[in-house]
């Protein structure tokens, strides 16, 4: 039996805003995995191409290996974003599924993110960290960046194009 779970959100940004801080490397890096968005508390090589590895690394493990790797699956510029995601010897072998969603809305951009996976009884425990690391991460780490809060938000590349 595999468990998900869906997260939805809506973000007074345009699409394409969002999809920057969901598709490049320096901006994901004040968001995902890091709680306070210290510039440089999370690194990457992740890039938004279909059947590309990546590896998301934290300064700070906080009771986890301190690494994610995955697989980019599907890629819909500023649409639809699809990739594996494995922190831990459990996902490993068991990686998780991280589905993002964007649709432009008269507020400005509704994400559905939906992580799928989780099998067996340790995935049940692994599913509970996982809703809250991505609750924080969606609520409060990614609408930080997208309001140009953060060290380095989408503001500080530029007008998105």
């Amino acid at each position: 039996m595999t468990r998900s779970f869906v997260y939805e959100a809506e973000y007074a940004h345009p699409v394409a805003r969002v999809w920057r801080a969901l598709t490049e490397p320096d901006l994901m890096g004040l968001w995902i995995m890091n709680f306070d968005q210290d510039e440089g508390e999370m690194t990457t090589d992740f890039r938004p191409t279909v059947g590309t590895a990546y590896r998301m690394d934290a300064k700070r493990g906080r009771g986890w290996r301190g690494y994610v790797v995955g697989n980019v699956l599907e890629v819909v510029p500023n649409r639809r974003l699809v990739y594996t995601w494995a922190h831990s010897p459990y996902q490993d072998a068991n990686p998780a599924r991280v589905e993002f969603t964007l649709e432009a809305t008269s507020k400005g951009t509704r994400l559905r993110m939906r992580q799928t996976g989780f099998p067996g009884m340790k995935g049940w425990f692994v599913l509970k960290g996982a809703q809250m690391g991505w609750k924080k991460m969606l609520r409060s780490g990614l609408q930080a960046v997208l309001d140009g809060e953060s060290a380095r938000g989408p503001d500080a590349r530029g007008p998105v194009a």
